[in-house]
């Protein structure tokens, strides 16, 4: 079994941040992602452009968050949106700012983010293992204990970065929320955020089509945004909020 000071399971942009965050503290680092590259979901974010943060205020941001998203702030207050901005640039990527105050990188690739995260913890000599997926996670003696197939791995600390349910296709199936149980962690019913709305009409004739400042409601939910529609039903910022 090979030792490190901090194991991070899941390689979308959380689990890359939190590698990065890890290793530049001097911490002897693992990120563990169970596909064969790492930022799946994040390549295909933006329609491929990766919306990368947007410049707005705070409260801008908070605003645009479904529910209490002040919890927040105290996050914000450590590493905000114009934190994201600057680590981006500082690490060799020109951004954009387009409407609504959204910022993509300047090539239009979602690739070009991913390559600047992946670049960083290179640089500062973390470990990456793509294709492989962990299937148990306990603590034994004050270290955690995480097994794959064939490879069993310890370390004094763990981060897990699954993310939700919203995208099974991309390795999101819940599995971070089975480990809290496991700990006994208190986990909170889960609510469809960032994922797009799936109808029962015809796309066909519609598909591709995007629409400006459009108004969708559900509830007490009103959004006004850009729509596109799918060959499943509504994308974009305004379904996807």
């Amino acid at each position: 079994m090979k030792h490190f000071d901090t194991i991070i399971i899941g390689g979308g942009p959380a689990g890359m941040m939190a590698t990065i965050a890890s290793a530049f503290y001097g911490q002897q680092t693992l990120l563990i992602e169970k596909n064969k590259r790492l930022g799946k979901k994040l390549a295909g974010t933006g329609g491929g452009r990766c919306n990368v943060t947007n410049n707005g205020t705070l409260d801008d941001l908070l605003a645009g968050i479904p529910g209490n998203g002040r919890f927040l702030y105290s996050v914000f207050s450590q590493f905000d949106n114009h934190d994201i901005i600057a680590f981006f640039e500082d690490n060799g990527v020109k951004l954009k700012v387009e409407d609504h105050g959204r910022v993509f990188p300047k090539t239009d690739k979602s690739r070009t983010i991913i390559q600047a995260l992946e670049n960083k913890i290179q640089e500062l000599g973390a470990s990456i293992l793509t294709n492989t997926e962990v299937v148990s996670v306990k603590k034994v003696d004050e270290q955690f204990q995480v097994k794959s197939p064939d490879q069993t791995f310890t370390s004094d600390k763990l981060i897990v970065t699954t993310g939700g349910k919203s995208y099974p296709s991309t390795g999101s199936t819940g599995f971070g929320h089975d480990i809290a149980r496991h700990f006994k962690l208190h986990v909170t019913d889960l609510e469809a955020a960032e994922s797009p709305l799936l109808t029962d009409f015809p796309h066909k004739a519609l598909q591709g089509i995007s629409l400006d400042d459009v108004t969708l409601s559900y509830g007490k939910h009103k959004i006004t945004h850009d729509l596109l529609f799918t060959h499943f039903g509504l994308s974009g910022p305004a379904a996807l909020r």
